[in-house]
Formats: C-alpha cells, sequence, structure tokens
C-alpha cells in the first residue's frame, strides 16, 4: 500500500512539478521576481495536487474539511519550501533556477508525509 501511494504520490508530482516549474520558470523569464514566480506556480499546481492526490494516490474521497487541511499542510509544504529555496540561493550560492528545484523537493517530501497521515489518513 505505502509503495503504491509513493508511486502514484511521485507520478503525480511527476506532472505537477513540470507544470507547476513550466509556469514559475515562465513568470522569472518575463521578468517577475523569484517569489512572485514560485507562488503563482504553486498556486496552480496546489489544485491539481489535491484533486488528483486525494482522488487517485490516497483513493480518498474529497471534501471540504479535507481541502482545508490539505491548505495548511501545503501552506507550511510552501514555506518550507520558500525558506530552503532562498537559503540555497542567499547562503550556498546555488543558481536560482537550481534553488527553486531544490525547493520544489524539499515541498515534495513534506507534502507526501503530511498527505498521507494527515489530509488522507
Amino acid at each position: 500500500m505505502l509503495l503504491g501511494q509513493l508511486s502514484r504520490y511521485a507520478a503525480v508530482g511527476i506532472i505537477n512539478t513540470a507544470i507547476g516549474l513550466s509556469v514559475i520558470y515562465t513568470a522569472m523569464f518575463i521578468g517577475w521576481g523569484d517569489i512572485s514566480s514560485n507562488l503563482v506556480g504553486y498556486a496552480i499546481g496546489f489544485v491539481i495536487s489535491f484533486c488528483a492526490n486525494g482522488a487517485w494516490t490516497f483513493r480518498s474521497r474529497l471534501s471540504g474539511r479535507k481541502a482545508a487541511k490539505y491548505a495548511v499542510l501545503m501552506t507550511l509544504a510552501y514555506l518550507l519550501n520558500v525558506t530552503v529555496m532562498i537559503a540555497s540561493r542567499d547562503l550556498l550560492d546555488i543558481d536560482r533556477y537550481i534553488s527553486q528545484l531544490v525547493g520544489v523537493m524539499a515541498y515534495t517530501a513534506f507534502g507526501f508525509v503530511g498527505s498521507r497521515v494527515y489530509v488522507f489518513k
């Protein structure tokens, strides 16, 4: 069960990440700042992620209560993402595009664990 959920979460994550990073990088390319680009990409990804992970990954009935819990979880995941992105960019002097990807990895790991044990348990 865990392996199946992890596989489905990864599949949703790959699609969601491709869409989110495309939005983020496009916004950055047209001159938006790192933070605002990141926020727009993750806002779009939130809707995709909740629907796909709730219904398919965790095979859970979607509800307003779960959406609210997911919003709390993803807000915390987003704050972790931004912290990791800024730290890797500013403290570790990693390229800003790579730093976005490092933030994605932290967000993804936190999101899976939180989804499994808190939102869709």
